[in-house]
This record gives C-alpha cells, sequence and structure tokens, in this order.
C-alpha cells in the first residue's frame, strides 16, 4: 500500500502514479482516453515534461483541470507539497469521465452527464471503478476498505463511500430564498453557485453511514424537492 496523500512521499507518489496510469490504460474498455501528467511533473516517461501550455488551457476552458489555487485545508494538509510531482489527469476521449490522480486523493473519478440520467452515471461510475480497481489488484493495489467505515480517505468528510452526487440546476427563486440554508440543512445537502444567474451546484453532504444507491437516491429526491419549491415559490409571485 501506499500512505494517504498528506503523508506521501515523492517516490510513493511516483510509483502510484505509474501504477494508477497503468491501471487506466488497461481497464479502459468502452472508455478510452488519455493520461496526462501535469505541466512541471517530470515522473512520467510518455510525457516527460508533463501536459504542455495549450492542452493544459483547453483542459481549463472545459472546466476539466482546476485552477491551481491552493486554499488553507491544502496547505495544512501538505497536500501542495512538491506539487505538480506526481500529480496527473486521465480523460475520456468523450470528455464525459476523467480521474484525478494524485490530488486530494490517490483517485478521484468524475463523471458527467447532461439531462437528468443520474442512474446512467451512477451505472457508469461504478463499471469504471470496477474495472479500475481489478487493475489495480493486478498491480497489488487494491482499494482500501474498513469492515464498519467504508473507503478509508484522506478527506474524513468523505469517508465511507467515498461518493459525492452533484446536480447543476437553475433555481432563480429558490437561490435567492432566505430559507435556503434550513432546507439544504433538511435535505443534506450543501450548495455552491454555479456558472450563470440562479443557477446552483447540489450536492451531498455526508458520505458515511450509507450505500452508494441509496445515497444518489436520496440526492435525487431532495433535489426534487426544491425543484417543486421553484414552482410553488413562482406560483406566489405569479
Amino acid at each position: 500500500g501506499a500512505a494517504l496523500p498528506p503523508a506521501m512521499s515523492r517516490r510513493e507518489r511516483g510509483a502510484v502514479e505509474m501504477a494508477v496510469a497503468a491501471a487506466l490504460e488497461a481497464s479502459e474498455g468502452k472508455s478510452s482516453g488519455t493520461y496526462m501528467p501535469l505541466a512541471g511533473s517530470c515522473t512520467y516517461a510518455p510525457m516527460p515534461v508533463g501536459m504542455d501550455g495549450e492542452e493544459a488551457e483547453r483542459l481549463h476552458e472545459e472546466r476539466l483541470l482546476p485552477p491551481e489555487v491552493f486554499d488553507a485545508k491544502w496547505s495544512s494538509w501538505g497536500l501542495d507539497r512538491d506539487w505538480p510531482h506526481g500529480r496527473g489527469l486521465w480523460v475520456s476521449t468523450t470528455r464525459t469521465l476523467d480521474v484525478r490522480v494524485n490530488w486530494a486523493e490517490h483517485i478521484e473519478v468524475s463523471v458527467r452527464e447532461k439531462g437528468v440520467d443520474v442512474p446512467g452515471a451512477f451505472k457508469r461510475l461504478r463499471d469504471v471503478l470496477a474495472r479500475l480497481e481489478g487493475a489495480l489488484e493486478v498491480r497489488r493495489r487494491p482499494f482500501v476498505r474498513h469492515d464498519r467505515w467504508g473507503m478509508l480517505l484522506a478527506d474524513p468528510g468523505s469517508t465511507g463511500t467515498g461518493l459525492l452526487v452533484s446536480l447543476r440546476v437553475r433555481l432563480p427563486r429558490v437561490s435567492c430564498d432566505k430559507a435556503l440554508p434550513e432546507w439544504l440543512a433538511d435535505f443534506g445537502l450543501v450548495a455552491e453557485p454555479g456558472h450563470s444567474p440562479g443557477e446552483l451546484v447540489l450536492m451531498n453532504k455526508y458520505a458515511l453511514g450509507v450505500e452508494e444507491p441509496a445515497l444518489a437516491n436520496a440526492v435525487m429526491r431532495s433535489v426534487a424537492a426544491l425543484c417543486e419549491r421553484e414552482k410553488d415559490l413562482e406560483a406566489r409571485r405569479s
């Protein structure tokens, strides 16, 4: 095994990167893609200086590669140590699936779907994780699970399922309502502003103590309830 990202040595980080990159290549299946180390990382032989500036800019524009801005949590946890050594991003050719390597966790898998097909996105995620886990076990790098606590992760808030379900919805009335914090607390959600006025990104606040399908269903029901409140607020205004 390897230490969690806050405590990883340079050697461990490079070894995890090589194992995950090889596993991603071996487990692609229907999701073909490319692994690209971050610009300035010199640990991945096929791209010895990392991705070029043009590719990084394109990924930023597509919102696949976030800005390298380290907040107090990242710095206090040591997640920015030796940056960008051993860090990278695998992106599918369809741009609907990506895997961050050695960022806040050893791996962070993201699946994106337009529309409301959350069950479809959830199935894709489970299929990808199953293939990736199988390829990593061959390399003696299995996922670490605890019988009681579930997935053991660097971020305590993600321990358990390690699953974050986020839905981007436009709720102009709800987003401005002073009762929104209370509604979010009742539903176990957190919200971030979206890219346009009235848009919210809603996601689960907790990942511990619930199975993955139940968590995904709970988020969908909660977001549906907020959409109904949006309709009620619109009707009152009319």
